[in-house]
């Protein structure tokens, strides 16, 4: 019979001569050095794109705001293009047009995105890759192309739900583009061009969801909208972070789609609908740069505090350091 003792010293043996015999190579220095620089230089392109297309053109744009042009000839520094801005009639109607618009589409856009994605991957295989590709197919019309075509949808006289836009009293794409329902049309006209590309990027992030998590909770008996709301949303928390921060930056630079419309309106929408809008004005039909780039400034100034905001409440840069 075999003694257990000396079973056991041999075990031990084994695993003692195994694991002196596993001996980590020291890492020679010139490797330390060129781990140490591969960092740097992957981020150092993107870093001089920053400087060159970002920080110095905010700074000249900055600069920009405090220099004054004398009509008798000759420039000087000033806050004057700050309280003219500040005091310009057409500057709160503008605010209150985009913050409108905000509020009407930001929800939307959210709940489009997020509901679509999760009736996608409730249903994988050959139909969600057809679906994703019909709902990404409309982000190839933006801008302008999207613009015209939403005038063409619009107008009682071609439109194919012209009969519906006369039973609610349209008679022209003019009694549309000036009345309150403006902010919903542009909201769903942002929404046709964007909605698909996030669909995309979210359905990308729940595939990162094993089988097993999922297989588990149905037998544990959670049904589809468990599923969705204490297993994937949490997973897909700062994608939506990172949607709302990028669409709100978007937002507010609102400028194609209102700046189109109101050349198809007849004067019955403002040229200066939006602050960017307003802008532009300010750059070319007043020739008043130091205005225009006020504008663009607090635009900045916006998109980056909620961005800040976002990010602290949603803890967007935190991760679970699990050991």
């Amino acid at each position: 019979m075999t003694n257990p003792s000396r079973t056991e010293q041999g075990r031990k043996a084994v695993r003692t001569r195994g694991a002196a015999s596993v001996q980590l190579r020291p890492r020679r220095p010139g490797r330390v050095r060129r781990h140490r620089w591969a960092g740097p230089a992957f981020v150092t392109p993107y870093l001089i794109f920053l400087v060159v297309f970002g920080l110095i053109p905010v700074g000249y744009g900055l600069w920009t705001t405090f220099v004054v042009t004398d009509p008798y000839g000759g420039d000087r520094l000033g806050t004057d293009n700050w309280s003219r801005v500040a005091g310009d009639y057409r500057l709160m109607p503008a605010v209150e047009n985009i913050a409108v618009y905000l509020v009407v589409w930001l929800p939307l856009l959210l709940l489009t995105v997020v509901a679509l994605t999760l009736l996608l991957h409730a249903r994988k295989g050959r139909f969600a890759g057809f679906m994703r590709f019909v709902y990404y197919l409309p982000g190839a019309v933006t801008g302008s192309a999207a613009a015209l075509m939403w005038i063409f949808m619009i107008s009682p006289q071609y439109s194919p739900a012209r009969s519906l836009l006369h039973v609610m009293g349209f008679t022209t794409s003019a009694d549309i583009l000036g009345s309150g329902w403006l902010p919903f049309l542009l909201a769903a006209i942002a929404i046709e061009a964007g909605a698909g590309g996030w669909i995309v990027i979210l359905y990308g992030a729940l595939q990162s969801i094993p089988d097993e998590i999922i297989e588990a909770a149905r037998i544990d008996g959670a049904n589809g909208w468990q599923q969705a709301v204490h297993i994937k949303l949490p997973i897909v928390r700062k994608y939506l972070a990172f949607i709302l921060i990028t669409s709100f930056a978007g937002g507010t630079q609102l400028f194609v789609e209102p700046q189109m419309l109101s050349y198809a309106s007849n004067n019955a929408m403002s040229r200066t609908w939006s602050p960017n809008q307003l802008a532009y004005t300010y750059a070319t039909s007043e020739l008043s740069f130091g205005k225009a780039s006020v504008l663009s400034i607090l635009l900045m100034a916006v998109g980056l505090i909620a961005a800040l905001v976002v990010i602290y409440r949603t803890k967007f840069y935190e991760t679970d350091a699990r050991r």
